[in-house]
């Protein structure tokens, strides 16, 4: 994992994926969130970090949100997406999770994910 430039608190942990092939699944799992909590799964090619609805990410502009869920009652989240045929092989990405905590948002450790 490589932090970025952006956001520092990391409230929630991200697990998962670091290396996969174009057309696999990746899967994470997102916890330390809020029962029931809203959240997301951002990638881009930049860690650069960036402010999302008031909040610093270590994630850059431009940023995916490639999948959106509800926390489970534990406040874990799973993830599972696959990576397009259009991405280039030796991409590498960065994955970050974030979550609404009532009037706050939480986000998570940064990812990377190479792309073969």
């Amino acid at each position: 994992t490589l932090g970025g430039a952006g956001g520092s608190s990391d409230v929630l942990v991200l697990s998962g994926s670091t290396v996969a092939q174009r057309g696999q699944s990746v899967s994470y799992s997102l916890t330390n969130m809020q029962p029931n909590a809203t959240f997301g799964l951002l990638v881009s090619l930049s860690n650069s970090g960036t402010n999302i609805f008031g909040h610093s990410f270590d994630i850059g502009a431009p940023y995916t949100i490639v999948h959106t869920g509800t926390a489970n009652g534990s406040g874990v989240g799973t993830i599972n997406f696959r990576i397009p045929m259009a991405v280039a092989v030796n991409t590498i990405a960065y994955v970050e999770g974030g979550a609404r905590n009532g009037a706050s948002i939480d986000d998570s450790n940064l990812l990377t994910l190479l792309i073969l």
